[in-house]
């Protein structure tokens, strides 16, 4: 039986590591969502950094980053939005799936070598620089700057949530679609997609805290082409997957399948 539809998302690897590989926006907005971004800002410019000892064709950390020729086979499929991306920061580091916890404990041992050697006293070295992966790839990229003129132009794809449609009858009393779906299992961190399953959508089944739940209409992905579950999760229309497929690196991302949906108890 053939899916009918497919979920995408990234491997949980190491922050230092999937930035290094995927970019870092410089001016990414939490509230950035496909409803908010109105078409006529279509093109507006995004900054990205990025390690470009690896150039996937798929980028970007929270929304898709697509070469011209990807996006535009993308955009004939699908409804979006999308931003033109610049790449204003560049470095070159080696590295290999097996170094990021290393790197970033390189990092934290230059550091505090450097407290050391300019007699900042022991009590106070943990406050003397950033302890995050972020202040790791900051320093990287400080520390290995180059130039970089990209072989094409990239965009930045926004997709609709597909929790939007939920999020907007819940907050706005918009029309529930019919054939809602809840994705599950929901953890404190969201959606785990490595055990994903669907039930139909029920009221009682809504969790207290709705917006850590994902939620599904087959219906609007099949009307959108691809849907964004998270940050780094997405739905596609198996034509939209077939496109893709090429270009999705297995070591940095997982897909699954859907060949069968529940029955909607949303009546």
């Amino acid at each position: 039986m053939n899916p009918e539809f497919y979920a995408i998302w990234k491997r949980p690897f190491d922050g230092l590591l999937s930035d290094f590989h995927f970019g870092v926006p410089e001016e990414w907005d939490h509230r950035l969502h496909f409803s908010t971004f109105d078409s006529t800002r279509n093109g507006e410019s995004v900054n990205y950094s990025k390690n470009v000892f690896t150039i996937p064709v798929i980028m970007g950390q929270y929304s898709p980053v697509l070469p011209a020729e990807l996006f535009s086979a993308i955009e004939s499929l699908v409804i979006c939005r999308y931003r033109t991306v610049c790449f204003a920061k560049t470095f070159l580091l080696p590295w290999a799936t097996s170094d990021s916890d290393d790197l970033y404990q390189k990092y934290l041992a230059l550091q505090t070598r450097r407290c050391e050697l300019e007699g900042i006293p022991d009590d106070q070295i943990e406050f003397a620089f950033g302890h995050d992966p972020e202040d790791a790839y900051q320093y990287y990229q400080n520390q290995n700057t180059v130039e970089f003129s990209p072989a094409s132009d990239y965009y930045e794809l926004i997709a609709k949530f597909s929790s939007e449609s939920f999020w907007e009858y819940r907050d706005h009393g918009a029309p529930l679609p019919k054939d809602l779906m809840i994705v599950g299992p929901t953890t404190t961190l969201g959606t785990d997609f490595s055990k994903l399953s669907l039930s139909a959508y029920h009221e009682s089944a809504v969790e207290p805290k709705y917006r850590s739940q994902t939620f599904l209409s087959l219906a609007e992905l099949k009307m959108y082409g691809i849907l964004r579950a998270g940050a780094r999760q997405y739905f596609c229309r198996p034509d939209v997957f077939a496109t893709l497929k090429p270009h999705l690196d297995t070591e940095f991302w997982c897909v699954q399948g859907i060949s069968s949906v529940p029955d909607s108890g949303n009546q």
